[in-house]
């Protein structure tokens, strides 16, 4: 073909010049040239099965040939079109069906050769003959595969008609093909086996059998028992398998497996029709050989030796733990013996599990003698043995468990070892196969030899082969009076043998073909090999042969017995001494031993360890004791002459390099000597066992590196040539043979692919149960035995917490104990210092205070006309006013204390609120789903408060007649318990309403609590007191007139406020509607919905649950990601497996998809280049953003580079790594513009509106700050712009800037930008100031990612032509700037201030908004799109300015080093070929060039292409799909984050304006949010059920402890402190929750005009007037005295003296005794405070060895509490759990532990400060509330080993005793209380 027939990239091909010259001619007039593109586009493609951009169901019609796809796009691209007129679209059709037949004609008129030659070569055959049809057919079978739509013309009608003759030799592939996705494929193979099977039935019987049974599960009892092995298989592989194979075997329903099942149940009925006897003895034969794969004493026998190693560990291991639990003292016998028995229970609970489960299938009914031997055997002794393990009489000896076990284990190996066992009766194990007689069931095997043999019977004895998958060997009687032996296989998939078979007889084939008549010498033998279902099957039984390892093991005995006669005649031994022959393993293990010990290595199980020369050296002395002569001495003495011995010898190198090559290529291991046999009648070489092959050797333990096998036996064998002779020589002959027929050997490997019964995985070992009926069904139920697995191992994990916890208990409890008694030590401590502290402060102010009072007498007695000598008249008239204003200002001081206290309580709520809300963020989250309304219901309704205290002590007062007592203690009992429940069902309600209360009022801020008139009072009064004047008076009394006078707004005002709230109800719809339509599209993915069918009715309620206020939307992603995941490695493995062929037709394909999206990139960068300023607001047709196209497309070409990077060698090729570096830049660019977008809608844009509205200082010190910057400049910024613009023009021009003023101003408004980032010198960021960080953040991010892209363009080095290249030059032509040293810092500065003028208008919106709410004039309302078109803006002026270009210019110069790597010389032909007048070269023309090149050189064929093709494409499919989603995704949480803030704006605004709604008679529309009084009057409510119930809880309480207190008894003391501490923490929380109402309700009613707060106006008011009249006395007196005058006149009162000079020098005698007397008691104080300091470290050095041993008893469990919690994550993402109970505990262990870290510092700070000392009483206050919570919280996370009411068995306690007193003496004490 030529070129331009070559298929393109996702099903394209290049249209033909008059193609695309009748398009023109078709399309309407004024057809714009996007869409031409486009049409042209949508016309090339020809939708071939690996197009990912398609659009075909599978449910299309028939007759649908992609006409109906093809119209639907070109409508959808082409405005013009869907006006035009249908005879139009018509003809664009018709010329689409034109282009596809033209690609498709040369495929169709092979298609018809092929069919045609199998038509003609359908008769007799010669063997040339067969060759051609194998070839024909295959290749056939690779048209239907790879082109079955394109190609159904000629392929459905081929198939139909073709003879039934040449394709008996490929009934495998064809039966592969079943599971095709084309109906009409599956249809037609389906029909041709029919055909085949109506004229050789015995070629499809046994496959369709087969395969049908294996999916049919309902047939009867057989389908149970073949269920429960099945499963029992399933658990045995998931033990031995890794991670990622568990994750395949999910139990989703395969599509693939339904279209096979159906097959072939439609060939088996057909086949039942015509010989309804032959498939019915067919289906017996089957079932019955299934059933002696593995009789049950071998399964038994079998899983018994495997757990053999297993058990005896864990028996040692409950040794060591019984004595460990022996020897701890704190525990009594019942725990000891409750410990030692659940630890067993642990321990042994996974070997018991794999037990329980193999009984469960020996327990079935028998069917046969054989099982009913088993069963009557040993039936009772597993039964007893199960009951043993599972419930040990005496678990202190853990060995008498497993005792029971080891009789049986030691019977059936006694029973195995009898050579009599090796013999069985088939009428034993199979009375049904040894009854079949006269059947018409075909010889196995025999179907391609030409004849029909029947099976006549089946011989009655079985022997079995010694080796550990126990194989047997059956004798067929055939129709022909002959012997058929046959090796009856389980444990491996036999598909993979007959599938070599087949390989081999068309390798076989193919030497014939090559001999040209000659004799033939070449020929690889083999055998029939007939699979029986997924575990088992019939091989063939070669005779004739022997085991190489036959040969060495007679050798063995050879050298034994020599060594026996030379120690015989040398007397040393007695004659009757049998040699004894050591197995290889134990002689190589024998030299190596020593050989490791002498290097220091004792371990032997890492085999990483051992050094490869020692493992050299043994190997070297293992060879050299060896004979290399065994197999040649052999083949010498089978060999009657010369002549014939070289005949043989001959014969073997030339068997031996056919097998070798054949081995190598299929990538054959596991070549053990057993498996390879040598013919020593002819020297033919045969190997067995093909089921490690395709290089699975590689991945085994010890990896298998060679290509074959060649040791110093075979290769002596080949005489004296070695393998330089007749073996090279041959080799280099099947070599060439096969590399000629390598077509054929490809294809006929290529079903392997597509066969679903090919087990691909490496290193999947299964136990010993693999085999049993063969494996049972194809697809076991998975998904239940991997969770009952879970179960398991969750309930492993509790016992062993739950043991840790029992053993530890006492030492926990003590440690509690301890702590407890410790911390209100350490309080008490603490608080004695503070109490010295305060009174010695008090006395070192007094000091200061007698010292002042001092000085002032000391200056009066220099100054005989101070005013103190009038004191005595001024104090007396002080003293008359003092009486007149005392009453009135002590009425004021108690209300400043009162509304001091409240105001102090509103904010204490509203810090409680925030810090409430974060610590059930969690209940945050789930509120919107069923768990937490489960969750919440289990809170209200479950109480558990224990069992009655006087419920031990029942028995005992109704023997002593004090039955009434009791009748008292249950009606106490039943009172008690429903007032706790009434009461709990309160406190969840009132916590409720809390929580919606804590939701709304977050939007305020911390300074709600000032917007109230508690506040004001508060201030007012504050101020009187301070200027306590008449004139302040009448101020403040203006000011509330102001607030509260009137109350009436203005109807401006009312309608502003109305419109805000239309606003926001609008704004919320329409955010309703978007949200919806994105879950819509999120949703409606066809490409997800098929892989989750499970889950669409799940999809489909998705909006309905969104409409009801939940959100509902399944994620995709992870099911997404494993898909790429799987097509990476499909990739992986074409690659390995092709070689350089996959290499480089990867690297073609690869390069084609990356030309399209090239091609893409720059239609979308001119698009946003001719956009301009329209840019910010381009979308495409779904609406997504167009920085969100390009970030994607961005993201794709990285990953198709990240492909070839994973595959290839790019890394070397020349520039890639620059031009790699560069294209990742651009690539980070976009995502920094991206994060950009996102980060500032999701972090920036809340947190700005939310300290707007409320008013945060330091915000709006900032943005004051920001507006100052902008107001000191001397130019508008718009100048500026404009400024740097004509500056940056010029630069480009090369036109000299003589003005700079711009740059200067610039550069200053940088600095001063700077320093207002950083703020003052302080140690915490303000919010503020981290406000203005983290939006400017995101800009710095964007510009370090765009320089590190100049840096990157800077160190670009690519030949200079290759710029004529058109994706360069048009990537080029579309920058809008120059990027030269001289032009960059001046698009710095410009995006520098346009960065600036982003800020000021994003904060000038949010203040204009923020007014809005507050019901101000000049505000505006905006949505959140309005909010960041600022940030769009920039974004789109930074794209144009900036980027655009960059990537396409990038990716055109890689492509270019791509296309040069694959053998074109870019540079050479850009400048040979004929660039016309544009002077470029286009791209596609070399790409094109390159593949074509490639495909000449034979770098890679076409079916290379077309694979990577199809892999490549389901890769980027896939990645496209995980990409929209995740894009989808993050919008819808953008979206859903908008819609929850506006709901919140709106109750705020209506919270806020309440009177005004009132006033104005609006009613409130909440739009998801309950208004202000519907929570007060809930709150209202709870708080007053709280009350109403705390009385009478009470009064019962009280009762109930006064009866309690009467018959108390030590029995039940434990009880009754649970009670009563039940009852003490519901008061507490009670009692917190009451307060937190109270001080809210208070809040509320004194913020809006309700009559509490009108009659607290007025009694405002009525004391503010009471202040006048006082201020009005105190003003009319001129009397001042000041406040040390005072002091002086209460310390030394003058009486009736006036003051003197003698009574002032007396007042200075006592006060300086009186401050000699204050600082001795002030220095003792100072003493007081040492000693009690260095008590509180005592007490810290005490806590500290508490704390050493909680941390120790804390370690043994922290690992077990680990996994708890991980077990919680994985259970809440499953499903089948709701809480993290243990992930909760461990993280308030993990602040408590910080806390008292914390505290126990501060204290023992040498700098102490009182402030310090008192923040450190509260932390231990804090932490002396949580010890219950941690210790007895983690006690009860284990579930009790002794339940309450349960006790142990006598005769346990008794053998429990006779074990604990060998080592300990009973304690009396305990004694005691026993018997009492």
């Amino acid at each position: 073909m030529t070129s331009h027939m070559t298929l393109q990239p996702h099903g394209s091909v290049e249209l033909l010049t008059d193609e695309k010259t009748e398009i023109l001619f078709l399309l309407p007039k004024g057809t714009s040239n996007e869409e031409t593109g486009k049409v042209l586009s949508v016309l090339s493609q020809i939708h071939t099965s690996f197009s990912s951009e398609e659009d075909i169901s599978e449910d299309q019609n028939e007759c649908d040939e992609g006409a109906e796809t093809t119209r639907r796009q070109l409508l959808s691209c082409c405005l013009s079109l869907q006006i035009a007129s249908e005879d139009c679209i018509d003809k664009l059709l018709s010329v689409w069906k034109r282009v596809v037949h033209r690609v498709y004609h040369y495929y169709q008129l092979s298609a018809k050769a092929y069919f045609t030659y199998l038509q003609l070569n359908g008769g007799e055959k010669t063997q040339s003959d067969e060759d051609g049809n194998v070839i024909g057919t295959l290749r056939l079978l690779r048209l239907l595969v790879k082109h079955a739509w394109e190609l159904r013309n000629v392929l459905e009608p081929g198939l139909a008609s073709t003879p039934t003759a040449p394709w008996k030799g490929i009934i495998p592939q064809l039966f592969s093909r079943l599971s095709h996705p084309e109906l009409y494929v599956r249809q037609s193979v389906s029909d041709l086996l029919c055909r085949v099977a109506h004229d050789a039935p015995h070629l499809i019987v046994y496959p369709a059998v087969v395969g049908s049974s294996s999916f049919n599960k309902s047939d009867s009892k057989d389908s149970g028992r073949e269920g429960l092995l099945s499963n029992y298989l399933t658990e045995q592989l998931d033990e031995n398998s890794d991670d990622c194979n568990s994750q395949e075997d999910e139990d989703i329903e395969d599509p693939s497996s339904k279209m096979l099942q159906g097959c072939l149940m439609s060939i088996v009925e057909i086949l039942s029709y015509n010989n309804p006897k032959m498939i019915s003895e067919v289906k017996q034969l089957v079932q019955e050989l299934r059933r002696i794969t593995l009789l049950w004493d071998e399964l038994w026998l079998g899983t018994l030796n495997q757990q053999h190693q297993d058990v005896t560990r864990k028996l040692q291991q409950l040794e060591s733990e019984v004595k460990k639990v022996n020897t701890n003292s704190a525990l009594t016998k019942d725990e000891k013996l409750a410990i030692i028995r659940e630890k067993h229970k642990t321990i042994m609970k996974p070997t018991l599990y794999a037990l329980e489960k193999l009984q469960e299938i020996t327990s079935q009914p028998p069917e046969t003698p054989q099982e009913e031997w088993f069963k009557d055997t040993y039936g009772k002794l597993i039964d007893a043995a199960i009951v043993k393990l599972r419930n040990p009489t005496n678990p202190s000896h853990p060995n008498n468990s497993w005792q029971l076990f080891k009789q049986l284990h030691a019977s059936l190996q006694q029973k195995a070892q009898k050579r009599s066992s090796l013999i069985l009766r088939m009428e034993k194990i199979s009375p049904n196969l040894q009854a079949m007689k006269g059947t018409v069931i075909a010889m196995p095997g025999l179907g391609m030899s030409g004849k029909m043999v029947s099976v006549e019977s089946v011989s009655n004895t079985v022997q079995i082969l010694p080796t550990k998958t126990k194989p047997k060997k059956l004798v067929l009687l055939g129709s022909d009076g002959k012997k058929y032996p046959y090796l009856f296989k389980g444990l491996e998939d036999l598909h993979l043998d007959e599938r070599i078979m087949q390989f081999l007889s068309i390798v076989n084939n193919m030497f014939v073909s090559n001999s040209s008549g000659e004799q033939q010498l070449y020929r690889a033998r083999h055998y029939s090999v007939t699979p029986l279902g997924p575990r088992s099957g019939l091989i063939q039984w070669v005779d004739g042969s022997t085991p190489l390892f036959s040969l060495y093991k007679r050798w063995q005995q050879r050298d034994a017995l020599a060594q026996s006669l030379k120690n015989q005649t040398t007397g040393s031994t007695s004659s009757t001494t049998t040699p004894s022959i050591l197995r290889p393993s134990e002689i190589f293990y024998n030299k190596l031993t020593p050989a490791l010990r002498d290097k220091g290595i004792t371990n032997l199980e890492n085999r990483k360890e051992w050094p490869l020369s020692t493992l050299r050296s043994v190997l070297q002395e293992l060879i050299e004791e060896t004979p290399s002569d065994l197999l040649a001495r052999e083949l010498w003495c089978c060999s009657t002459g010369a002549s014939e011995w070289w005949q043989i010898t001959q014969a073997y190198a030339r068997s031996t390099a056919v097998m070798s090559m054949i081995g190598y290529i299929i990538g054959l291991g596991d070549r053990h000597l057993d498996n390879v046999l040598v013919d020593l009648a002819t020297g033919e070489v045969v190997h067995i066992d093909y089921n490690v092959c395709f290089e699975k050797g590689k991945g085994l333990r010890v990896p298998e590196k060679v290509p074959f096998r060649m040791t110093q036996n075979i290769e002596t064998a080949m005489g004296v040539t070695g393998i330089e002779g007749t073996f090279r020589i041959a080799s280099e002959h099947v070599i060439k043979t096969m590399r000629k027929g390598r077509e054929t050997l490809l294809t006929l490997l290529e079903a392997f692919v597509y066969d679903p019964l090919v087990d691909w995985t490496t290193g999947n070992e299964a136990g010993y149960t693999g085999a049993f009926y063969g494996g049972g069904t194809a697809v076991p139920n998975t998904g239940e035995i991997r969770q009952s697995k879970r179960d398991m191992e969750r309930e492993i994990t509790i016992s062993m917490f739950s043991i840790r916890m029992a053993e530890m208990k006492s030492a926990w409890t003590k440690n509690r104990d301890d702590v407890s008694s410790a911390l209100p030590k350490l309080k008490e401590q603490i608080q004695n210092w503070l109490g010295i502290a305060d009174s010695y402060y008090t006395q070192l102010n007094n000091v200061h205070n007698m010292r002042d009072l001092k000085s002032l007498i000391a200056d009066c007695l220099t100054d005989p006309e101070h005013q103190l000598y009038t004191l005595k008249e001024r104090y007396e008239d002080y003293a008359v006013v003092k009486v007149l204003v005392y009453s009135g200002k002590e009425v004021y001081m108690e209300k400043i204390n009162e509304f001091s206290h409240w105001q102090k309580l509103h904010k204490e709520k509203i810090n409680e609120f925030s810090h409430w809300q974060k610590l059930h963020k969690h209940v945050i989250e789930r509120i919107q789903g069923s768990s937490f309304q489960k969750m919440c219901a289990e809170f209200a309704t479950n109480l558990n408060i224990g069992p009655p205290s006087f419920a031990a002590a029942t028995e005992f007062l109704q023997g002593a007649g004090q039955g009434q007592i009791v009748q008292q203690c249950e009606q106490l009992e039943a009172e008690m318990s429903s007032h706790l429940t009434v009461q709990r069902s309160n406190l969840h309600h009132a916590i409720d309403v809390l929580h919606t209360y804590a939701a709304i009022v977050s939007q305020f801020g911390t300074t709600f609590a000032d917007q109230n008139r508690t506040y004001h009072y508060l201030c007012f009064l504050q101020e009187v007191v301070c200027d306590f004047t008449s004139e302040r008076c009448h101020g403040i009394v203006n000011q509330f007139h102001e607030l509260y006078g009137n109350q009436h707004v203005s109807p401006m005002k009312a309608q502003l406020i109305l419109n805000t709230e239309a606003k926001l109800q609008g704004i919320i719809a329409d955010l309703n509607g978007r949200l919806i339509k994105l879950l819509e599209r999120r949703n409606q993915d066809p490409a997800e919905l098929p892989l989750l069918e499970h889950q669409i009715k799940e999809n489909d309620k998705a909006i309905q649950i969104f409409v009801q206020g939940k959100d509902h939307v399944i994620s995709y992603l992870p099911l997404l990601e494993h898909q790429i995941k799987e097509n990476d490695k499909a990739i992986q493995i074409f690659v390995q497996e092709n070689g350089v062929c996959g290499v480089t037709s990867l690297t073609a394909w690869i390069i084609s998809a990356l030309c399209s999206l090239n091609k893409r990139y720059s239609q979308m960068e001119a698009a946003a280049a001719g956009a301009g300023d329209r840019l910010m607001d381009l979308t495409s047709r779904d609406g997504d953003w167009f920085l969100d196209e390009l970030c994607s497309m961005s993201s794709n070409v990285m990953h198709f580079i990240e492909t070839l990077m994973a595959n290839t060698l790019v890394q070397e090729l020349v520039h890639f790594s620059s031009l790699h570096r560069a294209l990742m830049a651009t690539h980070n660019v976009y995502i920094a513009l991206q994060e950009l977008n996102v980060n500032f809608r999701s972090i920036i844009l809340p947190e700005a509106l939310k300290a707007i509205q409320a008013q945060e200082p330091t915000v709006c010190m900032a943005l004051e700050e920001i507006e100052k910057l902008f107001s000191d400049m001397t130019h508008p910024l718009d100048t500026i712009v404009s400024q740097l613009e004509v500056l940056h023009r010029n630069a480009i021009m090369g036109i000299e800037n003589d003005n700079l003023e711009m740059m200067t101003v610039v550069k200053r408004m940088q600095i001063q930008y700077q320093d207002l980032l950083q703020g003052r010198d302080s140690c915490e960021l303000s919010p503020g100031q981290m406000l203005l960080m983290g939006f400017d953040g995101l800009f710095t991010r964007l510009e370090d990612e765009f320089t590190d892209l100049m840096e990157a363009i800077d160190g670009l080095q690519v030949p200079d032509v290759w710029r004529k290249v058109d994706a360069v030059r048009e990537g080029k032509s579309m920058q809008l700037s120059s990027f030269t040293s001289n032009t960059r810092g001046y698009l710095s500065s410009l995006f520098f201030i346009k960065r600036l003028q982003t800020m000021q208008m994003f904060f000038h919106m949010c203040t204009q908004f923020a007014a809005n709410l507050q019901g101000m004039d000049g505000g505006n309302c905006y949505d959140d799109d309005q909010l960041a078109r600022p940030v769009k803006r920039f974004i789109a002026e930074y794209v144009r300015k900036q980027v655009i270009g960059f990537p396409s210019q990038i990716l055109g110069y890689m492509l270019c080093v791509f296309v040069d790597a694959l053998g074109v010389d870019v540079t050479a032909e850009i400048e040979t070929k004929d660039i016309g007048a544009e002077s470029k070269v286009p791209l596609e023309d070399l790409r094109k060039k390159a593949v074509d090149v490639c495909l000449r050189n034979g770098q890679f064929q076409h079916m290379h292409f077309t694979q990577a093709s199809t892999l490549s494409s389901s890769l980027d499919s896939a990645w496209r799909r995980h990409d929209l989603a995740r894009r989808l995704d993050s919008n819808m949480e953008l979206m859903k984050s908008s819609l929850h803030r506006a709901q919140l704006q709106l109750a705020r605004l209506q919270w806020l304006h309440e009177d005004v709604f009132v006033q104005s008679g609006r009613h409130l529309n909440q739009m998801g949010m309950q208004n202000r009084s519907t929570i007060m009057s809930e709150m209202r409510k709870s708080m007053q059920s709280l009350l109403s119930q705390e009385s009478g809880l009470g009064t019962c309480q009280t009762h109930y402890t006064q009866l309690e207190s009467s018959i108390i008894q030590i029995e039940f003391e434990e009880c009754s402190i649970y009670r009563k501490h039940v009852f003490e923490e519901e008061m507490k929380c009670s009692t917190e929750v009451v307060s937190l109402c109270q001080g809210i309700l208070h809040l509320e009613a004194l913020r809006t005009r309700t009559p509490e707060a009108v009659a607290s106006d007025s009694n405002f008011l009525t004391l503010i007037n009471r202040c006048i009249e006082s201020c009005v006395i105190t003003e009319s007196t001129h009397s001042t005295v000041t406040d040390l005058e005072i002091l002086l006149m209460n310390t030394k009162p003058p009486g009736d003296n006036r003051i003197c000079q003698s009574w002032l020098e007396t007042c200075t005698i006592d006060i300086a005794s009186e401050i000699d007397k204050i600082n001795q008691e002030k220095a003792e104080l100072k003493k007081e405070m040492d000693i009690s300091r260095d008590a509180t470290k005592t007490e810290v050095t005490t806590i500290k060895n508490i704390l050493t041993n909680h941390h120790k008893l804390m370690s043994e469990i922290r690992t077990v509490l680990k996994s708890m919690a991980k077990q919680e994550e994985l259970g809440l993402e499953e499903g089948y759990s709701t809480t993290t109970v243990v992930k909760d505990y461990l993280n308030t262990y993990k602040n408590f532990s910080e806390n008292f870290t914390t505290a126990l510092k501060i204290v023992t700070t040498e700098d102490i400060t009182k402030d310090g000392m008192a923040e450190a009483d509260d932390m231990v206050d804090s932490l002396i509330g949580q010890i219950t919570l941690i210790y007895d919280d983690l006690v009860n996370l284990a579930p009790p080993l002794l339940p309450q009411g349960d006790g142990l068995d006598q005769s346990e306690i008794q053998n429990f005793t006779a074990v604990t007193l060998k080592g300990h003496q009973q304690r009396p004490t305990e004694s005691s209380k026993k018997i009492k």
